[in-house]
């Protein structure tokens, strides 16, 4: 599954729903005096929350996953000792990131309980905890993280203030919920923002993540709608690309395998005839074995465009190889293990056949 990272700490979370509101004017400080101070911790903390992101501006298990996957080859034993030993010094700076936000949480929590009724304080220790990730595995990319912690604080503002970026809080919620395979809530989340969004390019992002939970819950047909309502909102050509590659896998998962490929080739083309988009650190799948579906697709759409019998023979074989992985990760009662099951039995015959074809041409 494909899912986007929320937006950096100093982004601009409004738009949809108006200008973000200030915590404490001058007749409010006067009246209460510790909300001057509850400010001045709130600064400290982003402050923090800035250093944090610089140290490491993604996730650490997003960026080792990326790290150890092997680009279209296997990776050798000498690539992979290199690449552990980049993420031996990249984990030096995940885990100051961490102290980071160790100590933004720390600044924003006593300015929560100096100002308790303050949303937008609420809305950024819910954000940092969302960000809160420790490395606990080198070889298996695997960290703790405080997700729930985060669902608990968005909770406790949608209830002293439904009204604040509803729609922000609502696809924020939606993420951490679908990180916790909570896909029937994490649904009800990304359809609350969409509901609440006023602007339909910001909503492109819940759109195309409520596609995702939607085929992981198995609702291909929901799933679709939303890939096809994203693309034609979405502005951004990275989304447009993602958008793409969710409609070919839902179309195959649906019976409809040519407008699968279509789908496939139509991303792989605007990537450049590569599949490079489904590798990006940026992006990450739920389970991670989904990764290989996708690819498969785009090896089959690949082999489809072939310029010459040895491409052909090339592409459809990285496809089979991706569907083995898939079907091995997921094994054999998985979720879409009898479509790919399908999709192996029949890319066996089209590489047989190839094969026999090349060789009665190569005969004099």
């Amino acid at each position: 599954m494909l899912l986007l990272p929320a937006a950096p700490a100093w982004a601009h979370f409004g738009g949809d729903q108006g200008e973000r509101r200030v915590s404490a004017d001058l007749w409010a400080s006067l009246r209460r005096p510790g909300l001057e101070r509850a400010r001045q911790l709130q600064l400290a903390a982003e402050e923090e929350e800035r250093q944090a992101l610089r140290q490491l501006p993604d996730e650490w298990s997003r960026i080792c996953r990326h790290a150890l996957s092997p680009q279209g080859e296997e990776l050798s034993i000498a690539m992979l000792r290199g690449r552990l030993r980049g993420l031996k010094s990249l984990l030096r700076h995940a885990l100051e990131r961490r102290a980071h936000l160790d100590g933004a949480l720390t600044r924003i929590e006593r300015a929560v309980a100096l100002d308790p009724e303050n949303p937008e304080l609420l809305f950024t220790w819910a954000r940092m905890l969302q960000f809160w990730e420790n490395p606990s595995s080198l070889t298996g990319c695997r960290s703790e993280r405080r997700d729930e912690e985060a669902l608990a604080v968005y909770a406790r503002l949608r209830e002293l203030d439904p009204e604040f970026m509803p729609a922000s809080v609502a696809a924020s919620e939606g993420i951490l919920l679908t990180r916790l395979s909570r896909y029937g809530d994490a649904t009800e989340a990304y359809l609350r923002a969409i509901a609440l969004s006023l602007d339909p390019e910001r909503s492109a992002n819940s759109h195309y993540n409520l596609a995702e939970v939607s085929m992981l819950d198995g609702q291909l047909e929901r799933a679709l709608a939303h890939y096809r309502r994203a693309l034609d909102v979405a502005r951004e050509p990275h989304l447009q690309l993602l958008a793409l590659w969710g409609l070919a896998v839902a179309y195959d998962r649906l019976g409809e395998h040519q407008a699968a490929i279509e789908h496939a080739r139509k991303a792989s083309y605007a990537d450049g005839r590569q599949l490079r988009i489904l590798r990006s650190p940026s992006v990450f799948f739920v389970p991670r074995h989904e990764l290989h579906y996708y690819e498969a697709l785009g090896h089959e759409a690949l082999a489809d465009a072939a310029e010459s019998p040895e491409q052909r023979i090339t592409a459809l074989q990285a496809a089979l190889r991706s569907w083995h992985a898939f079907l091995a990760a997921a094994g054999p009662e998985g979720a879409f293990a009898a479509d790919a099951r399908d999709n192996l039995r029949r890319l066996q015959v089209a590489l047989g056949a190839q094969r026999d074809k090349t060789k009665a041409e190569a005969l004099p």
